[in-house]
């Protein structure tokens, strides 16, 4: 489960599943992800439509990705 830290308007989207949304596929390939065009890429979760680009930055703690328990 991701729990998700983000800048700019609100979402339902603050939890996802490690194969959901271009969050997913960053914590999943431990890499940076930078889409130009959310609305060409397939993995977007549409959170708003003021939103035209992101960059997903996982992060990382003594080389391992950042995990939270709830």
């Amino acid at each position: 489960m991701l729990v998700l830290a983000f800048s700019g308007a609100m979402t339902p989207h603050t939890r996802n599943s490690l194969n959901q949304g271009i969050c997913g596929a960053a914590a999943s390939s431990g890499k940076t992800v930078i889409v130009d065009d959310v609305r060409s890429d397939p993995r977007y979760l549409a959170c708003s439509v003021e939103t035209k680009s992101e960059i997903v930055v996982p992060v990382f703690v003594r080389e391992r990705l950042r995990r939270t328990r709830h």
